[in-house]
């Protein structure tokens, strides 16, 4: 009588865990993943990826702002890391502005602080406080004026462009960051990424690192 090779169990392509310790499900590339592989590999395929912006917005050392998008049902992306946020309202049009300032005491060449970044939002709302954490939802807006959309990509540090000056009336001295320079120009392809999907925003404190 023929051996009956005994069936192998089905694992999933990233960890390696079988299906008698995880649930399997086939992906885009019709290979098995578990739910945390599948979860890396949608955050691998979008579009949109994470941008860092902490090494050049203020207070970074002391407060840390997120903004996740949700990109469909199931593929979320923390998108922004940042330091110290502003909202504002523009109470006419029902529309926020989610802004940073630049670190190192930079201005405009009025000497007003200069930002690094500026997102439109509609439907701004408080959900919840949470050890210091405060935590807000929104949708960005999804018809936003060029000017008003001004956030940058990885990388992107206006103090390095070579079009900032020091001030060196004012002391400690500071750099002037030229207008039109210190936010970035419109992205209309990052734009088109993010307008109209919904946001969750949290702001709070840098955590203390754990003792030893």
């Amino acid at each position: 009588m023929p051996r009956v090779a005994k069936e192998q169990p089905r694992v999933c392509v990233g960890c390696l865990k079988s299906e008698n310790n995880v649930r399997l499900s086939r992906g885009d590339d019709n290979q098995l993943r578990c739910t945390n592989c599948a979860a890396e590999r949608r955050i691998e395929l979008c579009p949109l990826k994470p941008t860092d912006l902490r090494a050049i917005t203020r207070r970074a050392d002391r407060c840390v702002t997120t903004v996740r998008v949700q990109m469909d049902w199931e593929t979320h992306i923390d998108w922004l890391t940042f330091g110290e946020a502003q909202l504002r309202l523009h109470e006419k049009q029902g529309v926020w502005d989610l802004m940073a300032y630049l670190n190192g005491g930079a201005t405009d060449f009025e000497h007003d602080s200069a930002y690094a970044l500026s997102l439109p939002l509609i439907g701004l709302a408080w959900e919840r406080l949470y050890h210091h954490r405060s935590t807000f939802t929104a949708w960005v807006h999804p018809a936003a004026e060029s000017r008003d959309f001004r956030v940058p990509r990885s990388g992107y540090n206006p103090m390095a462009l070579g079009v900032a000056q020091t001030c060196r009336r004012c002391t400690p001295h500071h750099p002037i960051v030229p207008e039109g320079h210190y936010q970035p120009p419109f992205d209309a392809e990052l734009y088109k990424l993010v307008a109209g999907k919904r946001v969750e925003i949290t702001i709070g404190t840098v955590a203390e690192p754990k003792a030893a």
